[in-house]
């Protein structure tokens, strides 16, 4: 560590090992063990952070099918039902301990086939008036300090916090990364009566660390980053993204002796750009990151033009050369793209229970309403004398010349709204008995959507045009049935049942016009899942097995196409799909004496997707805005099997520690993930194409399996309590063997004609499976300095 390092951690400190970032200084510290292992499993544990790294999912489910709470308002987004967990960056003492259980009945909130994750900013989790924390690692951001208030004024409390996180180069070089963050909250509590006022505000701006597939590693060099390069002449980074948000919220409670109301709303702000390297005249330079790989110069546009080959750009993509090029090329129009979304939700939200001694009975009810602006923005031509001079969506020519002059952050391409309403009730019914614990839950929620064409280029006004989704409901129902034993031992039963209808975004096949999907789709889950835990004090173990069965599991994929008479961007869609999977996984911590540990985690996951007759391809076009038909059929073999679950299938963590009597501690764990599958290229798997790929000598085109992935952690915590409050230390060191392979990718569907594909496999495919690799060696290290600690 050099010394600016050494410095800087001795100063005092914090936070921020990439996926352990929020919960980084509750492992093996000795103030928060009891909180720890009172609150997460070591399955837990590992599944939300030791696996990270391999892109671990549970169940295969993404965060679309979990409920995200700030006190008692969901904040999942209605138009496509995700967070962006950017809201809350570095706000981690706030959002440190939330509830987040597969069995959360037990709350009146709303729980998704996932469970739910509660974020409650109560001043009650905060066990000292004042924290500061600065933290070094070598991920998105090298540094960051935080600082945490909490000013107790008799019945009236100030919660503030603020944190800075910056770097130069994070793991990737180029990478530089700056974010700030703030929270203030102010709250009366009395004994009947509480109001809470809280405003969040985070500012992220950062080059896109996300893994490098295996066509940019080869085309380039080890030093290349998601950034494409950088420049500088600007000093800035070509691939950033900038997240901003404001979030607001009140809520009132008030009691009445058993029944319980309480009511809030909040206000909710945020802007998203992505900055994309995009080639004009490709066809339908559409917003995906794939589009603009360099490989793309074998097709018909860059073959034309021949950019890359007459200017030596194989190897890399140089940005003085790729100026220069674009600049002299009589073809070529490389532009730097903004795609930019700005989107605003407000929601107003009500619960009331009725809690008796063995008993409870609860609603809850919310009403939101969310609307997302799209727009593409051009930053910067890259050399170029003319842009944009050709319309590829309606084969008209511009000549620039004759036109103002255009000024950078002038919209082009593409300009749409999305609007979405939702009504949600929940109710809730609880019975406790001295081995029993019985709760029910019923969920309906009340949608519509609505999407507006603004304009599609910005040579011409469009009169607006409108298509919306007429009303949906959607309905969940989940009974828990608990039984405890002894103390020792718990089982818990939980059934679950939800229908739900595809979100906003899902049923617009193509962004830039207002295409509807041909008919509403549902989302069917069944899911039956048993739990087992016991507890002594020495010896700890969770076993759970899990049945889930997910209809239309598999809906929408997005892909380029290239064909004989057609190169488009194509929505696949997979239609009446179903996934059947079983899951086992479980847990132990063994004391092997009063210093250490022994604690492990399994999983395992069993799943088949059965394929409908065929699969429907829609190419984006003004002939099919209000048709029933698909464009375009391809037949599929019933009989082929596939997985259908995304993420490892088999995961598995086995960790040593050693905990001594003065306060510190070392850990070292293993993992190993395997059987991770790559979603399949539906067109390849139809029996046409796999018996014409025969006659030219190619085998059938598989379901491909990744390798597994194995690597190492070392833990590292030291805890000193002073008269004013604890300095904690805490140190790790991930993936220690420096292992780098592929943990994610997607077949590629670019060629649809079995001839074209044939001829593409007789040497380095260029559109072969795309892959994400994992990031090598990296480290942590954090000193924070708890005052006055309860």
């Amino acid at each position: 560590m050099n010394k600016k390092a050494l410095i800087l951690l001795c100063l005092i400190t914090t936070i921020g090992l990439w996926a352990q970032d929020e919960e980084v200084d509750l492992l093996f510290t000795d103030e928060y063990a009891r909180v720890l292992h009172a609150t997460q499993s070591p399955f837990e544990r590992s599944a939300q952070f030791d696996w990270s790294l391999g892109w671990f999912r549970y169940r295969g489910l993404g965060p679309e099918h979990t409920a995200y709470f700030v006190n008692g308002a969901k904040v999942n987004s209605i138009l496509d039902k995700r967070i962006d967990w950017n809201r809350w960056g570095g706000l981690n003492d706030i959002t440190r301990y939330p509830e987040t259980s597969l069995y959360a009945n037990a709350s009146l909130l709303p729980s998704q086939v996932s469970g739910a994750q509660i974020i409650r900013t109560d001043t009650e989790k905060q066990r000292s008036n004042y924290r500061l924390t600065t933290s070094l690692a070598d991920r998105s951001y090298s540094s960051r300090i935080m600082l945490t208030a909490l000013h107790n004024m008799g019945k009236v409390n100030i919660l503030s916090s603020g944190s800075l996180r910056s770097a130069q180069s994070g793991y990737y070089t180029a990478t530089p990364y700056a974010g700030r963050s703030g929270f203030i909250q102010l709250s009366l509590d009395q004994p009947s009566f509480s109001v809470k006022v809280l405003a969040m505000n985070t500012f992220t701006s950062r080059v896109s660390p996300e893994a490098q597939t295996r066509e940019v590693w080869g085309l380039t060099n080890e030093r290349y980053n998601s950034s494409w390069g950088y420049d500088q002449s600007g000093a800035r980074p070509l691939k950033p993204r900038l997240h901003k948000h404001q979030f607001y919220q009140v809520e009132l409670a008030r009691n009445f002796n058993q029944l319980k109301m309480s009511a809030g709303a909040f206000n909710y702000f945020q802007r998203f750009e992505r900055q994309n390297l995009s080639y004009q005249l490709a066809p339908n330079p559409f917003a995906t990151y794939y589009r603009y790989l360099p490989s793309f110069y074998a097709s018909r546009p860059f073959v034309q033009s021949r950019i890359l080959q007459n200017n030596g750009l194989e190897k890399g993509v140089d940005l003085d050369r790729l100026r220069e090029a674009n600049a002299n090329s009589e073809f070529a129009r490389y532009g730097l793209l903004s795609d930019v979304r700005d989107s605003r939700q407000r929601a107003a939200y009500f619960s009331l229970s009725l809690e008796r001694l063995t008993s409870r009975i609860g609603f809850w009810g919310q009403y939101t309403e969310e609307t997302a602006y799209h727009f593409q923005r051009l930053d910067d031509l890259l050399g170029a004398r003319h842009y944009l001079n050709i319309d590829l969506y309606d084969g008209v020519e511009y000549d620039l010349n004759n036109e103002p002059e255009k000024y950078e952050g002038d919209t082009i391409n593409y300009h749409y709204a999305l609007s979405a309403r939702s009504l949600e009730l929940a109710l809730n019914y609880q019975k406790s008995s001295k081995h029993f614990e019985f709760s029910a839950q019923l969920y309906t929620r009340n949608s519509g959507a609505l999407r507006r064409a603004l304009s599609r280029h910005e040579f011409y006004q469009l009169e607006p045009e409108t298509s919306s989704l007429p009303p949906a409901i959607d309905a969940a129902l989940s009974m828990v049935l608990e039984y405890f034993k002894s103390g020792n031992s718990e089982w818990r039963l939980r059934g679950y049942l939800e229908r739900a209808h595809q979100t906003a975004e899902a049923h617009f096949i193509n962004t830039r016009y207002s295409h509807l999907s041909d008919r509403p789709n549902a989302d069917a889950f069944a899911d039956i899942a048993l739990h087992y835990f016991y507890k002594q004090p020495q010896f700890m173990a969770m076993l759970q097995s899990s049945l889930l069965s997910h209809y239309d599991a598999v809906s929408n994929t997005y892909f380029f196409a290239e064909a004989v008479d057609w190169q488009e961007l194509v929505t696949q869609r997979v239609r009446g799909a179903r996934l059947m999977a079983i899951e086992i996984s479980g847990s132990l911590q063994y004391e092997l004496s009063t210093e250490i540990s022994l604690e492990g985690a399994f999983y395992l996951l069993y799943d088949r997707l059965q394929t409908p007759e065929s699969v429907r391809l829609y190419l984006p076009n003004n002939n099919d805005l209000a048709t029933d038909s698909p464009i375009y059929k391809i037949d599929l073999d019933r009989q082929g099997h596939f997985y259908g679950s995304s993420g490892p299938h088999r995961a598995m963590s086995l960790g040593l520690s050693y905990r001594s009597q003065n306060y510190w501690s070392i850990s070292l764990k293993s993992n190993y993930l395997s059987h991770t599958y790559i979603p399949v290229s539906w067109p390849q798997q139809s029996e046409k194409f796999r018996q014409e790929l025969k006659s030219y000598g190619i085998q059938d085109v598989s379901q491909e399996r990744l390798d597994g992935l194995f690597y190492l952690q070392f833990l590292l915590s030291k805890s000193w309590r002073t008269p004013n409050g604890y300095l904690q230390l805490f140190a790790s060191l991930s993936n220690i063997t420096n292992t780098v392979k592929p943990i994610a990718g997607y077949a590629s569907s670019r060629l649809l004609s079995p001839r074209d594909f044939a001829a593409n496999q007789v040497y380095q495919p260029v559109f072969a499976t795309k892959y994400w690799q994992n990031v090598g060696r990296n480290y942590f290290i954090n000193l924070s300095y708890s005052f006055n600690s309860i």
